[in-house]
């Protein structure tokens, strides 16, 4: 009765992480077991908001999963209207579209009112344009703000996400060698292939 409550993008999820643990579970030796595990959890980071949250160290969404948990999917399910309208190409580890589309139409544009402490700047602006620059290596985003230094300090905390949490070790492509990564104003993946672009991936205004 509980899953005919959740979203179809919920059921898939859950429907794709049982068949995950079922081969971890089957796996021949623990070094197999080690190779499905990080496959399990770049797959969940690509397709899962809340355990994106989670992994990045945002506790107190964790500590709520029955409220976070339905924001987060109705927020990443602008991942998948970006595949259906052709403007990125689908990952190839992402849900297909039928397997996230509830029948009830799809919204362009979008305006999420809450009240203050529900964490819609980290869940909304900071962990779901790292997960987009996670499904879509050749994206462009732009964080705008009332000010450049608030627009900087979302931008240097999707940084760090690469470089403080374990975001860092299941994605290691996106982070280029040497110290040197963009600045407070703009950073690019390392595995960005479209570079006659000069826009950065995420940028800052």
């Amino acid at each position: 009765e509980k899953e005919k409550e959740m979203t179809k993008l919920r059921q898939s999820i859950n429907a794709k992480v049982r068949n995950f643990d079922r081969a971890i579970k089957a796996a021949s030796s623990d070094k197999l077991a080690m190779v499905l595990l990080r496959e399990k959890k770049r797959w969940l980071c690509r397709n899962d908001l809340f355990y994106l949250c989670c992994l990045t160290g945002n506790h107190e969404i964790r500590k709520l999963p029955g409220v976070f948990e339905p924001f987060c999917d109705e927020v990443s399910l602008m991942n998948w209207n970006i595949v259906r309208l052709g403007v990125q190409p689908a990952n190839e580890d992402m849900l297909a579209v039928s397997e996230v589309d509830d029948g009830l139409g799809w919204d362009n544009q979008r305006l999420y009112i809450c009240h203050r402490g529900f964490y819609k700047t980290t869940i909304v602006t900071k962990v779901h344009s790292l997960q987009l620059l996670l499904n879509f290596s050749n994206i462009r985003m732009v964080l705008v703000h009332n000010k450049q230094d608030n627009s900087s300090d979302n931008l240097r905390t999707i940084k760090e996400y690469f470089l403080s949490t374990e975001v860092g070790r299941l994605f290691p492509e996106y982070i280029p060698p040497g110290k040197e990564w963009g600045n407070l104003s703009g950073f690019s993946g390392d595995c960005k292939k479209d570079i006659a672009r000069s826009e950065d991936s995420v940028e800052a205004i």
